[in-house]
């Protein structure tokens, strides 16, 4: 496969990690 392909899936895990997160804290509070 391409780099480019491997980066852009990497990128959109790393978002809905970070979105995940979010979630998370924001139902912590």
């Amino acid at each position: 496969m391409l780099p480019t392909v491997w980066i852009g899936v990497f990128s959109t895990r790393k978002l809905a990690l970070i979105e995940t997160s979010r979630i998370l804290r924001h139902t912590e509070l």
